[in-house]
């Protein structure tokens, strides 16, 4: 059987299985790299290798399931400190890639400080709030809290003017969540001790037309939530990893009426409706690249 790994882990792993003599022959693959294997058996042993003594230790043995699949986890492995997916295109060829176990509610917490937010490949989703209406205007099925301790880090808030407060809106159909219910989960989520190291992105939409009260509505419940504006990052710029963490960085898709100075986060000059093909525009000196479909 030949197994093709890939090794995505941070450490170099031995892998190998057991031949016609019980012994065990395998391969050893450097951190971020590549390699085609010949298993004897099914089974699978995956070894950390201690340079020092150039001896490994055993962490784990999984058995290669036998049928064809598209990507699935491997079994086998919930105590090892890896995570690992294969694909099986064919009878006797296999695909394994092993890579690091994180814990995404702080995944953020093992990159410098230094390292721009535009480096960075961050997880989101579209109309975060958008939890009612299937199958219509539904597009999530768990809540903000959880997104946010299963590693999503940009958000889509979608808001419109309701009495005199902000409501969750996906188009003209309500999402009955208030804008203040998001910002205290926000707050929960920035300051507690375990993901204090964390920063998420807010999109802020627009979703009535009313251009002069709905930025101050935004203002003023921002100021009245927990951690008020100190826990926003408002620059017009992206920022380093460091000056956001345990906040929350505004990208804004309304009007600035009602801010000091006119500047609400980061925000592009012009929007195009529904530009499928995306948009860029110029961020000081940071180009940004944006799709709205």
């Amino acid at each position: 059987m030949f197994l093709i790994v890939h090794n995505q882990t941070y450490e170099k792993l031995y892998f190998s299985s057991p031949d016609g003599d019980k012994q065990w022959t395998g391969t050893c693959l450097p951190a971020s790299s590549s390699k085609r294997v010949t298993l004897a058996a099914r089974r699978l042993q995956i070894s950390r290798v201690s340079e020092p003594e150039k001896a490994s230790t055993v962490v784990t043995v999984v058995s290669i399931p036998r049928s064809l699949c598209a990507w699935k986890p491997l079994p086998g492995l919930d105590s090892s400190p890896w995570l690992a997916y294969y694909r099986r295109s064919a009878t006797k060829r296999c695909y394994l890639v092993v890579m690091p176990r994180r814990d995404p509610s702080c995944f953020l917490k093992s990159i410098p400080d230094t390292v721009p937010l535009s480096s960075l490949m961050l997880p989101g989703t579209h109309e975060t709030m958008a939890l009612y209406g299937w199958p219509i205007s539904q597009c999530q099925s768990m809540t903000l809290g959880s997104q946010l301790n299963s590693g999503i880090r940009v958000i889509d808030i979608r808001l419109a003017i309701n009495g005199n407060r902000l409501i969750s809106f996906h188009g003209i159909v309500s999402q009955y969540t208030p804008f203040s219910d998001v910002l205290h989960q926000l707050h929960a989520f920035l300051t507690a001790p375990s993901t204090c190291s964390e920063t998420v992105v807010v999109s802020i939409k627009q979703e009535d037309d009313d251009t002069r009260l709905f930025p101050q509505l935004v203002r003023e419940e921002i100021m009245k939530s927990p951690g008020g504006l100190d826990m926003w990052y408002l620059a017009d710029r992206i920022p380093n990893l460091g000056e956001a963490r345990g906040k929350a960085v505004m990208f804004s898709r309304f009007g600035s009426d009602g801010w000091t100075g006119g500047v609400v986060g980061i925000h592009p000059p012009v929007w195009p409706d529904s530009a499928r093909l995306g948009f860029t525009w110029d961020c000081k000196g940071t180009i940004v690249r944006v799709q709205d479909w």
